[in-house]
This record gives C-alpha cells, structure tokens and sequence, in this order.
C-alpha cells in the first residue's frame, strides 16, 4: 500500500479548502483511517530476542530426546546386523583369507637358481637360506593380512559411526534440503570424534588381530619346516597354541588339546585332509547309531573311538567299520512294540562296539603315540632321516601356506570372533554420545550451530519483525498527517 499512501498524501497535501475539497479531504481521511486499521498489529509482548531464545530452548529440550532414542534404536539395530551376519568375519573370510594365495608368495626358481649358484651345501646351510627367504616373506605376508583386516574393520566401523551420525540429524530434523545441512553436518562429525577420542578404532582392532595371528604366522611363515626352531616356538606357545586349537570343528571340541590336528599339521604335515576325515566320521556315526539304535553323543566313549578309527583308516573306514560291525550283537528289543531294552537298562550293543572299536585302534599303536609326538625328543626323532633338499623347500613352504590360510579361516576368525569386540566399541562409544547430551559441550555445541540449525524459523522471526517495524511505521505517518489536521 505504499504507493497508495503516497499517492493520497500528495493530494491531501494539494487540496483546497472549498466545498469540494472538503468532501473529497473527508474521503481522503476515511482512506487513510482504513489503511491504518489494515497495518494495526498486536503489542509485541516477547520481542525477537526472546522469541529466538525460546525456539532455542524447545530445541535443547527435544532434540536430547529424540537423538537419545535414535541412539539407542541405532544400537539396537547394529547389534542384530552383525549378530545375523557377521558382517567382519564374512569380508574378512571372503576379501582377506580366500586371497592368501600360495603361488604370490612362493619360492621362485630364480630364489632357488641363486642358492644353487651360491653351491648352498652342508650341514646348516640349507636351513639358513630356508629361514632368511621365510623371514622375508614373513614380513610381507604378516603386514599384509593385518592392514587388509584392520582396513575392513575400521570400514565396518565407520559404517556404525554413519548410522550414529544419522541418529544426531534425525535428533535435529535435518535432511539433505536443509540449506546448511553440509555445514551441520561437518559440526556433528566433529562433535562427535571429540567425545569419542578416548577410543581408536584402528588400533583397536590392530592389536586384537595381532593377539590371535602372529604366532601361527611366525611358526607357519617364519620358521622352517622340520627345524628344532619350530617345535621351540609351539612349546614356548603351547597354551595359546592349545587354546587356538578348539576354536576348530564342533567335532574336534571334545578332543583333548594335546591331540588336536592342528599341532600335527603345523609341525609334521599329517591330518591336511581334516575335511575328509570330518565327513567320513558323519558317515560313520550314522552307520553305527542304525546299528546301536540311539544317539551317540560326542563326548561318549563310542564316539572318540569311532573317530579315532577314522583318522586311522581314513577313505577305508567304511570297509573296515562293516568287518567290526557285522561281529556285534544286534540291539535287543522287548515285547512291547519293539521297545529298546536299553530304554531300561545299559545298551550292551554300545559297549561291545565301543571295545571292538578301541581294540582295532590301539593295535599297532601306543595309546599316546599322538601326545608323545609334541615332545622335543619325538619330534628331533621324527624329522631324524628328513632329508632337506633345495627342491623339497617350496613345497614346504607352500604347504605351510596352506596349512595357515586354513587354521586363519577356522580356528583364528572363531576365536576372534571379531563382531563382539566390534559391538563392544560401538556400544562404548553410544553411550558415551548419549550421555554427552546432558553435558556443557552439548548445550555449548546448539548454541554455536543454533543459527544454522534454526534457520528457517530464525528468518521467520527476523521476517515478523520487519514487516511489524514497516507497519508501525506506516501507522506512525498517517497519524502524523491526522494529527496535523485537527
């Protein structure tokens, strides 16, 4: 109405005093009497400053609330992702182990032409140029796997962090529109890293890794196939070796430490076809519990004989189960609809077996001769008319490669279990941020971003106050103009 103001006020300003005039300077005044009721607004009781400051404190108050809450549903939602999917161990399994890759690492004929050259020969030269050319593929290998897992890792963490990042702009209602959403958003991340800083993922994980890795590389990658070196690095390690062990197969849980494959294929080369070994033993126990009529349980006599006849006849364990099995007296039943005697009283079936079976695999053997292995004097004994050649040296190695990327995907990653570490950070770290928020840094955090994040109700309050000051000053023209004519 600005023009029309001022177009009413030059002709008011140039009307003359007759009849006509007067009328017409009436109407002009009746004019000016409505635009003045049009531009009146209601007394501004809370003023811009204290609206702005209201906002403010609304904002404090639901935000802690609703960025508490989308915490703890973040939490709870990373929980069951990495409970239902082991999201680290599968990459680890799938991108880091399946890559190690025998050939990458072997021993190269030029490595072999050079020791040729160099006529390697007598007593402890061999083992020298076989301990020097494993140091340096040690190296490589070791640093590799551990910066490949730990890169995983900390990517899977920095997966949660986003998700706890999410949790803060849902807190605050922001979305990509936002018109400073990039430059909140760059607040909130460091926010969040200062309240975080007490924990560093990546070393973290780089030690926990270590933890379970380095001793099956070093004895595996590091020292020589047959040297007393690598019996003195198990004895020095025996007890992590031992508990690294039963992180196996669910089969192998119920064997005693001490003759866990592992140790063998570690330091003699013997039971590499654990897989074949495991489905010959299923087959097996299915055979005899047809035959016994009842469940033989893992941690029963029958079952730790039967796999030891296993390990013993391997592929011929079915041929040779039948011999015994055909000698044991058939399960009894009793009258009433072929019930078991055994329901109600000792299965003698189960303990004719049992002794068939622990006959058949003491003979030929001592009852310890696995135990008695993993002593120094067993082991210098085993490997007595082992005769190391430049040829036999790549293959050892590529053994042994073998023999690690197996215990790395069974045993190590079990034992790791690396998702309950990973669910213990974030954990941490959420209830750290979720306490944050009854602290100063966030009060002082609202106060430094509030601008940003308010903008619009900021430009909506400043707008308001503008177009009052621009009315009241209308207002105060027009009874300028009044007041000068009574």
């Amino acid at each position: 109405c600005t023009w029309l103001f001022a177009e009413c006020f030059f002709i008011f300003c140039s009307l003359d005093s007759d009849i006509c005039g007067v009328a017409l300077k009436e109407n002009v005044i009746q004019l000016f009497n409505e635009i003045r009721n049009e531009n009146q607004v209601e007394e501004d009781t809370t003023g811009t400053e204290l609206q702005i400051e209201n906002i403010v404190d609304e904002l404090k108050r639901t935000a802690r609330r609703k960025i508490y809450d989308a915490l703890a549903e973040c939490r709870i939602e990373i929980v069951r992702h990495c409970n239902e999917n082991k999201p680290i161990t599968q990459k680890v399994r799938e991108n880091v182990i399946k890559t190690i890759d025998a050939e990458k690492y072997s021993i190269t004929e030029d490595e072999i032409r050079r020791a040729q050259y160099e006529e390697l020969s007598g007593a402890g030269v061999l083992e020298r140029f076989d301990a020097s050319i494993r140091d340096n593929k040690f190296t490589a290998m070791y640093n590799e796997f551990i910066d490949k897992v730990v890169h995983l890792a900390v990517e899977e963490y920095h997966e949660s962090e986003k998700k706890i990042l999410n949790a803060f702009e849902t807190g605050f209602d922001l979305t990509p529109s936002h018109p400073f959403f990039n430059e909140i958003e760059e607040s909130l991340k460091e926010y969040i890293a200062e309240q975080c800083n007490v924990l560093s993922s990546e070393g973290y994980y780089n030690s926990l890794i270590r933890r379970y890795s380095r001793n099956l590389f070093e004895i595996l990658i590091s020292t020589p196939f047959g040297n007393n070196a690598r019996y003195r690095k198990f004895d020095e390690e025996r007890r992590n070796f031992y508990s690294l062990s039963l992180f196996g197969d669910e089969n192998e849980i119920q064997v005693r430490p001490d003759v866990q494959p592992m140790h063998y294929q570690i330091l003699f080369h013997m039971n590499l076809d654990a897989d074949k070994t495991n489905d010959v033993l299923k087959k097996a126990v299915l055979r005899v519990e047809s035959v016994v009529h009842e469940v033989v349980s893992v941690n029963s006599h029958l079952y730790i004989y039967l796999q030891k006849f296993c390990d013993k006849y391997g592929e011929n364990t079915t041929v040779e189960l039948e011999k015994l099995l055909i000698q044991v007296p058939s399960a009894e039943t009793s009258e009433n609809e072929g019930l078991p005697l055994f329901a109600i009283r000792k299965n003698p079936t189960v303990d004719a077996l049992t002794e068939m079976l622990r006959e058949a695999v003491q003979e030929g053997n001592s009852d310890n001769e696995m135990e008695n292995l993993l002593t120094e004097e067993k082991y210098v004994k085993f490997f007595h008319n082992y005769k190391k050649t430049i040829d036999k040296i790549p293959e050892e190695f590529r053994t042994d490669v073998c023999i690690l990327k197996n215990i790395l995907d069974e045993h190590v990653m079990n034992a790791i279990c690396i998702e309950i570490p990973f669910l213990d950070l974030v954990k941490q770290n959420i209830i750290i941020l979720q306490e944050s928020l009854e602290k100063a840094e966030f009060t002082s955090f609202i106060n430094k971003e509030k601008s940003l994040i308010l903008e619009k109700k900021y430009n909506s309050i400043v707008e308001e106050a503008e177009k009052r000051k621009r009315k009241l000053a209308v207002i105060k023209e027009i009874d300028n103009i009044l007041c000068s004519e009574k």
